[in-house]
């Protein structure tokens, strides 16, 4: 793999390396394996925010909102 990539790794950047790419093929290979039922297919990531937009209800912007009063909730935090 180092070798297609043009990668020049040291003796010992190939075990980490090595073991840093089958795990990016395992989650791939497991991301194939689940079921896309009601899925369809994307042709491009910016096609999830108007499907998400639209099955939440949400069209506007976040507006930021007050947080909580610090002096409140510390006496409740453990």
């Amino acid at each position: 793999m180092a070798e297609l990539a043009h990668l020049e790794l040291k003796p010992e950047e190939t075990p980490r390396m090595l073991h840093d790419l089958n795990a990016i093929l395992d989650y791939v290979a497991e991301l194939n394996g689940w079921t896309r039922r009601g899925w369809a297919p994307l042709a491009q990531v910016s096609e999830l925010e108007k499907r998400w937009a639209a099955a939440s209800g949400a069209g506007a912007a976040d507006v930021p909102q007050p947080s909580l009063d610090r002096a409140a909730v510390m006496p409740q935090a453990r």
